[in-house]
C-alpha cells in the first residue's frame, strides 16, 4: 500500500510529464495569438500602451481574468473574442515569456 504524499508526488510527476507537451503547443499557439492581437500594446521586455510581460502578473488566475474580463482602460475585455482555450494559450505564451 503506497501512503498518501507518495502517492500525490507520483501523480503529480506523472501529470507534469505528460503535459509537457501540450504547454509547448500552448505556447507556441498562445504567441501567435499574441503576435496578431496583442503586440500592438503590450511587448515581451518593454512598455508600450500596456505593461511589457515581464512585468505583468505571473499568476495565472489573474492573467486569465484580465484577459477575460479587461482591466481599467485602456485594456478591453476579451473574453467574447477569445475561447477559454485560447486565453490558457496566452496565459502559458505570457508565463513563458516571464522566465
Amino acid at each position: 500500500m503506497i501512503n498518501q504524499p507518495l502517492k500525490y508526488a507520483i501523480t503529480l510527476v506523472a501529470a507534469s510529464f505528460f503535459a509537457t507537451p501540450a504547454m509547448a503547443n500552448d505556447t507556441d499557439a498562445g504567441a501567435t495569438l499574441f503576435k496578431k492581437n496583442c503586440s500592438m500594446c503590450h511587448a515581451v521586455d518593454k512598455k508600450k500602451t500596456g505593461p511589457a510581460l515581464k512585468d505583468m502578473s505571473q499568476d495565472p488566475a489573474r492573467l486569465t481574468d484580465v484577459i477575460t474580463n479587461g482591466s481599467k482602460p485602456p485594456m478591453k475585455a476579451f473574453g467574447k473574442k477569445f475561447s477559454a482555450e485560447e486565453i490558457d494559450t496566452l496565459v502559458a505564451y505570457i508565463r513563458s515569456e516571464q522566465k
